[in-house]
């Protein structure tokens, strides 16, 4: 996302969940840049700085900033950085459809 399509949508009380909720609403198509739902670990110190950035931003004029906007900006500019990145095997992309979801009986781990 741009800078100013992003300040646009801050301005404008709205991010870029909220818009592509509207878009699902609109078609009922999802969309390959449609917001997911995804659990990974973060270092806590990176979690922090984040929340202090947000912070920040709310207070200098953008209050309709979220954790999830800074981080998918932050994730558009590595992957602009990076060049070209190969798409993985279909044949991967189904097993992990398949193991979606499941954890582990009483641990905190994925089962894979």
């Amino acid at each position: 996302m741009s800078k100013d399509k992003f300040k646009a949508l801050s301005a404008r009380g709205g991010g870029l969940f909220d818009e592509k909720i509207s878009e699902l609403k609109n078609d009922g198509k999802a969309d390959a840049d449609d917001a997911k739902v995804h659990t990974f670990r973060i270092k806590q110190s990176n979690i922090e700085k984040l929340k202090n950035y947000v912070h920040k931003q709310k207070f200098a004029g953008f209050p309709y900033i979220s954790q999830g906007e800074v981080i998918d900006e932050a994730l558009e500019r590595f992957f602009e950085s990076v060049g070209p990145i190969s798409e993985r095997p279909e044949e991967l992309k189904k097993k992990e459809k398949k193991r979606t979801g499941r954890r582990k009986r009483g641990g905190r781990e994925f089962e894979l």
